[in-house]
């Protein structure tokens, strides 16, 4: 990579930058880590520290999945990697009635390990995200997470999953009953 000194020229530039474009996309403009440009940041004084008002929060939860991250990173004044931190924080999906691998493996009361492995044996359907994030998170849509339980609702312990609604399901199943297309 790049050498291990950072230029004045190379300051002023993340300076400038540092808002506009997450820390990936600097490490590969300066030719250095992730880490390194994080490091800089903090190191020169340049880390948003700012905290997240209610009023922020909201602005993200109602737009995440309407309008374009550059549109949100620019109306808050965030970097991208701190919209994608917050969502997470919030648990706000940027797909609607969707779940990422963790937050599913959380509803369902399972390791997010097992959920992926009932993924990678074709037992659910999903997909990796869309979004420019660095890291591309696994989505399952809850049309397949329904089509799921109701195969392999034996494999759950209903009083582990946290989802009231996919919750109901697997009760219902469990104990013999037959659901109706509104359960």
């Amino acid at each position: 990579m790049g050498n291990n000194y950072w230029t004045p020229e190379e300051d002023r530039l993340l300076k400038r930058l540092r808002f506009k474009l997450d820390n990936q996309a600097l490490a590969d403009r300066f030719n250095r880590t992730r880490k390194s440009v994080s490091n800089r940041i903090s190191d020169k004084g340049l880390a948003r520290v700012a905290r997240w008002s209610e009023k922020n929060d909201e602005y993200l939860s109602d737009n995440s999945g309407v309008k374009p991250d550059a549109e949100i990173c620019k109306y808050l004044n965030r970097t991208p990697d701190a919209i994608a931190q917050r969502r997470y924080h919030l648990r706000v999906s940027v797909y609607e009635n969707s779940y990422t691998a963790n937050t599913l493996a959380r509803e369902l009361g399972v390791g997010r390990g097992r959920l992926m492995n009932w993924y990678r044996k074709g037992m659910i359907d999903g997909e990796q995200s869309k979004t420019n994030a660095i890291y591309k998170a696994m989505i399952f849509v809850e049309e397949s997470i329904v089509m799921f339980l109701k195969k392999y609702y034996d494999m759950l312990d209903y009083r582990k999953i946290i989802n009231l609604y996919f919750k109901n399901i697997v009760k219902y199943l469990q104990r013999g009953e037959v659901l109706n297309e509104t359960n």
